[in-house]
């Protein structure tokens, strides 16, 4: 079976297209309360490229010319410190620059993160902790005494996450070698030992499991012994093979299933609910990034 290769437009309705996602609509109604001059919003929705001066309540100016810099200045270093503290967490929140490390205190006791020496990469684990730990983005599954495969794992921010709030193991897969260091020096900062990382991606396909840092999610469960489990993936559109082209038995053996899906969900949907899952998902953001045009969003799934 390869229903994963398919025309992605097709795997979202035609609703999709037409009507914001949810999460655009929050996203824009969080960001307004930071900002002094709010009704300079329309304007920029409306006529999309036009230059426009953004006052925030904490005293920053910012210059847009369009839709997209306003978007991706909530991505950088300085929006995401806005981010945190409008969520009141930035008191106790350390940034120590020399050592590349983010520290912050969260369920009664210090987390530290090493983040490696990139300004992206300090960028990206400020949004990571921020929309993880203090926004619930994963508070839907629960983890509690419970094995987790995180496929996708990054720098170990999701894994260190599902151990506080009680899994039992967590196995964390990531293929970029560099995020898989950083994944289980953050599991050892934080005294984590039933954290496993692992620095492989995951494929449904036999084929593609003889490359290397490639494992099927049948082999992961199989090897581990994996039962009445908890699934997270965030692979960048591995998600498709992976579920696609799983047997129904290593599918089952999850009780919750919460996927980011990158390329529509419908074939997805499709499967899991084969599978035996009720399933519902996220309205997809639509983007494009240079000639290739996503449609992301969250996909959730839990065994009748």
């Amino acid at each position: 079976m390869n229903d994963a290769i398919i025309d992605f437009k097709n795997n979202i309705s035609a609703f999709d297209e037409i009507l914001p996602s949810k999460q655009l609509i929050k996203h824009f109604l969080t960001v307004s309360k930071l900002i002094k001059n709010w009704p300079i919003l329309f304007k920029l929705a409306l006529l999309r490229n036009s230059h426009t001066t953004i006052l925030l309540k904490s005293g920053k100016r910012i210059e847009v010319n369009n839709i997209k810099e306003f978007l991706s200045f909530w991505h950088s270093y300085e929006g995401q410190l806005e981010l945190l503290r409008s969520l009141k967490v930035m008191n106790n929140m350390h940034i120590d620059f020399d050592k590349h490390l983010i520290q912050f205190y969260y369920m009664q006791r210090n987390i530290v993160f090493d983040y490696g020496a990139s300004k992206e990469m300090l960028e990206q684990t400020l949004e990571w902790i921020r929309t993880q730990f203090f926004e619930g983005q994963y508070s839907w599954l629960d983890v509690k005494d419970r094995d987790v495969i995180d496929i996708g794992a990054a720098i170990g921010d999701t894994a260190i996450y599902f151990a506080l709030r009680g899994a039992k193991r967590v196995y964390a897969f990531e293929i970029d070698s560099n995020k898989a260091l950083l994944a289980l020096t953050n599991a050892k900062l934080n005294g984590f030992e039933n954290i496993k990382v692992i620095n492989a991606g995951c494929t449904g396909s036999k084929i593609n499991s003889n490359e290397k840092n490639l494992e099927t999610l049948d082999d992961i469960i199989k090897s581990n012994n994996i039962s009445n489990a908890v699934l997270k993936m965030d692979c960048e559109g591995c998600e498709y093979d992976s579920i696609i082209n799983s047997e129904d038995t290593t599918l089952k053996a999850f009780k919750q299933i919460m996927i980011e899906y990158h390329r529509g969900y419908k074939n997805l949907e499709k499967r899991l609910k084969e599978a035996g899952f009720h399933v519902w998902h996220s309205r997809p953001e639509i983007f494009k990034e240079g000639n290739e045009e996503y449609y992301l969003g969250l996909l959730y799934a839990i065994r009748k």
